[in-house]
């Protein structure tokens, strides 16, 4: 009752705030479980029936159900498990995490991956004829019924496929020959990807090839959002919190659609596999010499102009042009952190956090940083870890400086980030807190920074952060030593607030480490 009193993201933000705030407190301790709850739940995603067309391309969400027949999927379902015993499928770095893709691609920049034009070696391969029964059996479907449905959704008829790829999660199935050729890294399972953008296609859809997502608890997830507000006195922007996530109920054969602006992941039951067909979408209407503006150089023509209080167009197109920059040199790099200072200014915690980071490393300008102070300033009034309000830095500030250091500033940014659900943010946070922690002889002041750092481990562990479930048993290990050699009983270690935090955070089973 205490929940349904609100919707999930105010919820998940109140009960961020009030595990943080009031740490190890029964109050902040019920926070905590209350997240873990609702961290664990997997819930069914309701897609609209009926999506109108949209002009300006924003977070369209649709579906398509019984696009592929039954007698298709099956036969795209046995060439597929044929190319993975066969260790076909692309072990690449995927762009999102780095890890082997498992991807097989079918059609690229729109054409056919081979055509009966390439070289004979290629043409008579067995390999070859997998990857041209797979186009045949789909194309069909993809341009005489999805691409119709999609042109529709966006009112443009100019929107063609631009890419279409077959996606393997789950356990491989490579024979054990071909398993003892490839590298630890080759062999290592994927069992999702995690929650982003898809800022080089205009709309993606995602076909299921079998049914583990019929529940619509496992396999492709969106995650909520709200429009940025004001909500007692915090911004409401875009979060990645897992207890948002809700997750596409599929059958075979059906298919979801959506913009580039819609947060989306995988996240499959650890036992099952995993296929889907995956189409991107671009719109060469749209990439006429007006729609290029030489401030966004290359970037994706849908992503530019992104309105002002867009936090998430904002931000997609600061990460865009970021990537632009490390691949081709850009000197405009305070052009793009002042996108991720307007996003962060809209409450994004994905701009907060990736400020943080950037802070951290020195790369904002003068005028940048004191634009950022402005911006953590204006986020809460009670930033802990701001100049005149920071218990846990000898940092008061300087009467001439117009911004505190960076480190101080990257502290300010991760905890915005932490108070609005990301677990990136959060384990930062908490790694700093800990390192403090060994730098000061305040008894008390450290046994604080410890709470608060296992507070942030036990945030982002319940998220399936995996360092911070270590950090947080690492902390948990050196509390109990510590406390032992000082002479406490162990029952009364773990009745102590550290411990029941992480009790709380539904890793119990550290405690008794």
């Amino acid at each position: 009752h205490e929940y349904e009193s609100m919707d999930d993201v105010r919820a998940v933000r109140s009960y961020t705030k009030l595990a943080i705030v009031e740490r190890g407190t029964p109050t902040g301790l019920r926070a905590l479980e209350i997240l873990s709850f609702l961290s664990a739940r997997r819930t069914p995603f309701l897609v609209p029936d009926n999506q109108s067309p949209c002009n300006d391309h924003k977070r369209i969400i649709s579906s398509l159900t019984n696009l592929f027949p039954v007698p298709v999927t099956r036969r795209l379902t046995d060439i597929v498990e044929h190319v993975e015993r066969n260790g076909w499928l692309s072990t690449n770095p995927d762009s999102v995490d780095g890890i082997p893709s498992f991807h097989l691609n079918l059609i690229t920049n729109g054409n056919p991956k081979y055509t009966d034009e390439d070289n004979e070696g290629l043409t008579t391969s067995e390999y070859y004829s997998c990857v041209k029964e797979l186009v045949t059996l789909v194309t069909p479907y993809l341009y005489e019924q999805l691409l119709p449905r999609v042109q529709s959704l966006v009112n443009s008829s100019t929107v063609s496929i631009s890419e279409v790829f077959i996606r393997r999660y789950g356990d491989n199935d490579d024979d054990e020959e071909k398993e003892e050729e490839q590298e630890e890294e080759e062999r290592q399972p994927r069992y999702g990807i995690s929650a982003h953008y898809d800022v080089t296609s205009l709309v993606t859809s995602v076909i299921a090839l079998d049914d583990v997502a019929s529940t619509g608890r496992s396999g492709l997830y969106t995650v909520l959002c709200e429009d940025t507000k004001k909500d007692d006195g915090d911004s409401l922007g875009a979060s990645n919190h897992v207890a948002l996530r809700r997750y596409f109920k599929l059958n075979s054969g059906d298919a979801v659609i959506h913009t580039w602006d819609v947060l989306h992941g995988v996240d499959i039951v650890p036992g099952q596999k995993r296929t889907s067909l995956v189409v991107w979408f671009t719109d060469e209407g749209e990439s006429g010499d007006e729609a290029k503006d030489s401030n966004h150089g290359s970037t994706s023509p849908w992503l530019q102009n992104p309105r002002n209080d867009d936090d998430v167009g904002l931000f997609v197109l600061a990460s865009a042009k970021e990537s632009l920059a490390e691949e081709e040199g850009d000197d405009d790099l305070e052009g793009l952190h002042s996108l991720y200072l307007k996003s962060a200014s809209l409450g994004n915690a994905f701009a907060f956090t990736r400020l943080g980071a950037l802070c951290t490393d020195n790369e904002l300008s003068s005028a940048c940083a004191s634009w950022a102070y402005t911006v953590l300033n204006h986020a809460r009034d009670d930033s802990p870890f701001l100049p005149n309000h920071d218990p846990f830095s000898p940092y008061h500030g300087d009467e001439d400086a117009q911004y505190p250091p960076p480190e101080i500033l990257a502290k300010a940014f991760y905890f915005e980030g932490a108070m609005r659900g990301d677990a990136r943010a959060q384990v930062e946070l908490g790694d700093d807190c800990m390192e403090h922690s060994f730098l000061i002889d305040d008894y008390g002041m450290v046994e604080d920074l410890r709470l608060f750092a296992a507070v942030l481990f036990g945030l982002a562990s319940m998220q399936g952060d995996d360092a911070a479930t270590k950090n947080l048993e690492q902390l948990l290990q050196m509390e109990y030593s510590n406390r032992v050699e000082e002479g406490v009983e162990p029952c009364d270690i773990l009745s102590s607030p550290m411990f029941l935090t992480a009790q709380s955070s539904e890793i119990a089973h550290l405690s008794s480490s």
